[in-house]
């Protein structure tokens, strides 16, 4: 009997009956009579079906589900309202159910009265009699198709997020509350050099610069307790040993019980931005030395140019201590040239850009002081690169860029040596001009300092000279770089771009 054979189906859970008024139990029922009636009232459709397809019994909820009342069904092979695309697969199913009964459940979908089709997800379990032998088979299956566009919903919204995260150019990660990486985009690689391959099952803060991690492991432990957003700046390592300049924001995930099960973390490349706030802070530092350069230098000149006179009065008036008269008026004139730099910090230069030959520039200057690299014991050599392009340039102010660096150049080599001198076009439109002596040089955590405000590592210098060409280099849209060696010596690259005149 398919009801005393119904009661090992409903111990195992394979459907949910609904509740069942006890008023309407007429006492006394026999155990068949009482599993019928849960198999009437179950959620589920139900369907007995002997061996040769043809359904035996059908649950009355297959009216209420699929507009079918059982009575239409019951005598019809199992297969009347299944899509034709899903019987290959329910026969597979049957096959391999006769020796598994813990299979897991098939989805297939049945034709509603109204044309329409609903989606189920169902087991099969076979009866066998006395012998062993196959004789009937029961069907139970429950509606799905409300879960799965829900399923369907969640995984066209998961694969556009994971679309938007596999092509930012932010860094996205995936951590658990132990900062291990369950998930780093693609954009990894491009930025820190890390394929998101060999980032799995690593410590997110494996790569931050060692001065960082103590602050990021802090503010790490601080999302964890207060479970609130965070943002903070660090330094990561990229794969080739330089750090990058990250902007990071840590968001907590909550699982339903309200406690933190992952943390997203967007970070993105702030280097650019950085290295264009501190040329904004060096900008300011320049406007502020400027202005103060002003009124320090017409304050100093109109008493200078006294000085200076009655100086030179009394050296005709006076015939002995002519030697310091001499020395006097040397000094006086170094302070003129300091204010005179201090003034072109200052005062809107006349500025009168033409095409010129570079190579013909520095020519020039190397003439200029070619008697003073004589004096010192120093060579100076050239390789110019043969068809260089004319630079829209003012020829005084990068003359004076040149003499600055090759006088510099000459001063740092005590004992005699070398400066060479090179200019070639790069493949970015630029012109490069390289400046490198063999002189003393000086520390490399120093050479950093070279070019700011009154830093000098001569006895008499000013450190105005290098602020100044700097200054003037970026007026040619140019930049200025310098590198240095202590006992090798050191190395100036001026880059200049390539305009390409009218007239030229």
């Amino acid at each position: 009997m398919f009801f005393a054979k119904l009661r090992n189906m409903l111990k195992r859970g394979m459907f949910k009956p609904e509740y069942v008024p006890t008023a309407s139990l007429q006492a006394p029922l026999s155990q068949d009579d009482l599993y019928r009636l849960i198999a009437d009232n179950t959620n589920e459709i139900v369907r007995f079906v002997d061996q040769s397809g043809i359904m035996l019994y059908v649950s009355p909820s297959h009216e209420r589900i699929l507009g079918h009342p059982p009575e239409s069904l019951v005598g019809l092979p199992c297969t009347e309202n299944l899509h034709k695309d899903d019987w290959s697969k329910i026969r597979n199913y049957l096959a391999l159910a006769k020796y598994n009964p813990e299979l897991p459940p098939i989805e297939c979908r049945l034709q509603h009265r109204d044309g329409s089709w609903v989606l189920f997800e169902g087991r099969v379990v076979s009866f066998f009699n006395n012998r062993m032998q196959e004789d009937n088979f029961l069907f139970i299956a429950r509606e799905i198709t409300d879960r799965k566009r829900a399923e369907e919903a969640m995984a066209e919204s998961e694969a556009k997020y994971r679309l938007i995260a596999e092509n930012s150019l932010d860094l996205i990660r995936i951590v658990d509350q132990h900062d291990t990486i369950l998930y780093a985009s693609p954009s990894h690689e491009t930025v820190l050099g890390y394929t998101p391959e060999s980032l799995i099952g690593t410590r997110g803060g494996a790569n931050l610069h060692p001065d960082d991690y103590a602050a990021a492991e802090q503010n790490f432990i601080k999302l964890l307790e207060t479970k609130t957003p965070t943002i903070d700046e660090h330094r990561y390592r990229h794969k080739d040993g330089h750090y990058v300049d990250l902007e990071v924001q840590c968001i907590p995930l909550l699982s339903d019980s309200g406690e933190i099960d992952r943390v997203i973390l967007v970070g993105r490349d702030i280097s650019e931005r950085k290295r264009t706030e501190e040329l904004l802070r060096e900008a300011e530092k320049l406007s502020v030395i400027g202005e103060l350069a002003a009124g320090i230098a017409h304050e100093i000149r109109n008493p200078l140019t006294s000085i200076k006179g009655f100086i030179q009065l009394l050296r005709e008036q006076s015939s002995g201590n002519q030697l310091y008269y001499s020395i006097t008026l040397d000094e006086l004139e170094r302070i003129n040239f300091i204010v005179s730099e201090l003034l072109m910090l200052a005062k809107p230069q006349v500025k009168n850009y033409k095409p010129k030959n570079v190579c013909e520039i520095i020519d020039n200057v190397i003439t200029l002081l070619d008697s003073q690299a004589i004096m010192n014991n120093v060579q100076i050599t050239t390789h110019f690169e043969p068809d260089l392009p004319l630079i829209v340039c003012e020829e005084n102010h990068l003359k004076q860029v040149f003499i600055n660096v090759l006088k510099n150049g000459i001063e740092a080599i005590h004992h005699g040596g070398q400066i060479t001198i090179s200019v070639v076009k790069t493949d970015g439109e630029e012109l490069l001009i390289t400046f490198v002596d063999s002189g003393c040089g000086i520390p490399e955590e120093l050479a950093c300092k070279l070019g700011d405000p009154f830093y000098t590592t001569k006895d008499k210098g000013t450190g105005l000279g290098l602020m100044v060409s700097k200054k003037i280099i970026q007026d040619h849209k140019g930049r200025l770089e310098i590198t240095s060696k202590l006992h090798v010596g050191t190395t100036v690259k001026i880059y200049l771009p390539i305009e390409h005149h009218p007239e030229s």
